[in-house]
């Protein structure tokens, strides 16, 4: 039905863009070959290559992308991580040192509680 609508000569105005369409698609139908084609076809065995060429050059790239890459670290990640194992220790030697202190306080308050003095 819209072939046969859109061949007349008369179409509504908002129709007229798809009338060119319907009349190149027409043309189209009306177009053959006489000659005969003969298609060649490609060894099976070059195509399974290719595939499998696609296929390991695929895998070669997600292994390459995976893999992490070592920077090696800058002065100032260096000097950092040296600054940080410094201060861990310097904590580390006060809070001992702390601890050393309230036990000798603790020693010295001891004695005091058992003696009486007069």
């Amino acid at each position: 039905m819209l072939k046969a609508y859109f061949q007349k000569e008369e179409v509504a105005e908002a129709f007229v863009a798809y009338q060119a369409y319907f009349t190149n698609v027409q043309t189209a139908q009306s177009v053959s070959l006489n000659k005969q084609m003969r298609l060649h076809r490609k060894p099976l065995a070059l195509t399974w290559v290719k595939r499998m060429a696609a296929v390991a050059a695929v895998g070669m790239a997600i292994v390459w992308l995976s893999v992490p890459t070592f920077d090696a670290p800058s002065e100032e990640e260096l000097a950092y991580a040296a600054f940080k194992e410094n201060m861990f220790f310097m904590a580390h030697q006060l809070n001992r040192a702390e601890q050393d202190v309230a036990y000798i306080n603790h020693l010295y308050d001891k004695p005091k509680a058992y003696l009486k003095y007069e």
